[in-house]
């Protein structure tokens, strides 16, 4: 099991026993001894590592059928994912109403978590490139945050660019 922060006394019993060992003289010597230890270990903190962590789905296309956006790679000893939450990039409040997938936008969601701050503490530099952690200011919840846009779909803005086919001469 998981050890919290703080220190620990953990009682040990070491236990040997021999039982032919022989004397010159030919006679055996049971040899039955134990010794009772207490080991002391020091248990600290480590930081919630959600470098590998990402939230999928979240360019998305106005007007078609995707996936759902969605945690991957979740951290799960002593971490509780809650879900996914969303809100406009200008600002407001979150919501875990997804924006509508008819409208074209900018917005921002988060994976918000749970952890056990007996065995995790945060640095908000412990997520991977292109998010944000961040760290509830009254409660053991931290957000990773990520962009997610809604892009209009219009065939129109589909740009090919001809091949430029070079011959070597082989």
């Amino acid at each position: 099991s998981t050890l919290k922060a703080g220190g620990y006394q953990i009682p040990v019993v070491l236990h040997e026993r021999a039982s032919q060992v022989t004397l010159p003289d030919d006679s055996p010597v049971i040899y039955d001894t134990q010794i009772n230890l207490t080991v002391t270990v020091q248990v600290e903190t480590v930081a919630l590592d959600l470098t590998g962590t990402t939230i999928s789905n979240t360019e998305r296309y106005q007007g078609q059928s995707q996936a759902a956006a969605a945690a991957v790679n979740s951290p799960t000893v002593g971490v509780e994912y809650k879900g996914l939450e969303f809100r406009p990039e200008t600002g407001g409040s979150w919501s875990k109403n997804v924006p509508d997938q008819d409208e074209a936008g900018q917005y921002q969601v988060r994976a918000v978590y749970g952890y056990d701050p007996d065995i995790y503490h945060i640095d908000l530099d412990m997520c991977g490139e292109g998010y944000t952690l961040e760290k509830a200011a009254d409660s053991n919840t931290v957000y990773l945050i990520h962009d997610y846009t809604i892009t209009a779909y219009d065939v129109e803005d589909i740009a090919v660019e001809a091949l430029k086919p070079t011959y070597s001469g082989e």
